[in-house]
């Protein structure tokens, strides 16, 4: 009887642990890649890839293109709207987007130069930002948190308020 009663007294005292541990093992699930080579990174999750080195430069080749073959095998880098020959220094956790163009498409939208490939890059940083000749890495934040949930929720009651609008149209009709 007694053992029976300190297996209930575990019970009760480990139950709470083993739900709030349950609670706070939520983890962020954004893998973060530290040290490797961009490039490397990329063709992996190109098909018909290669990597090589040109000069001491690591790029990327990609076979079964097209014969459109008018400049090197090197692929031609578009990184946040700017053209690279080579493959310019940047990190990998930042892409937002990443596009991959062979033969004609990329002849057709950047001529001899896109003959073997073109690699499009978009970063978190945005195009608008990366050209506007303002510091963004100081700037302040235009909005406070209360601000921001002010609007939002002058937003969604516009929403609502279309919403109700439409279901009293629907009921007239009827």
């Amino acid at each position: 009887m007694v053992l029976i009663m300190k297996k209930i007294i575990l019970f009760f005292v480990l139950l709470p642990t083993l739900f709030f541990a349950q609670n706070n093992a939520k983890i962020n699930q954004k893998a973060i890649i530290t040290g490797a080579d961009p490039v490397s990174i990329i063709a992996n999750r190109i098909p018909n890839a290669r990597v090589y080195t040109v000069r001491g430069i690591k790029t990327i080749a990609i076979r079964g293109r097209s014969s459109f073959k008018t400049a090197g095998d090197e692929v031609l880098w578009v990184v946040d709207g700017m053209i690279y020959q080579y493959p310019p220094p940047f990190d990998v956790n930042q892409i937002k987007y990443l596009e991959v163009l062979e033969s004609l498409s990329a002849t057709n939208r950047y001529g001899s130069q896109g003959g073997a490939g073109v690699i499009i890059i978009k970063t978190q940083l945005s195009e608008s930002d990366a050209n506007s000749g303002k510091n963004i890495w100081y700037e302040e934040i235009p909005y406070t948190r209360d601000q921001r949930d002010s609007i939002r929720a002058a937003k969604k009651a516009k929403r609502v308020e279309k919403r109700l609008i439409k279901a009293l149209k629907k009921v007239k009709k009827n």
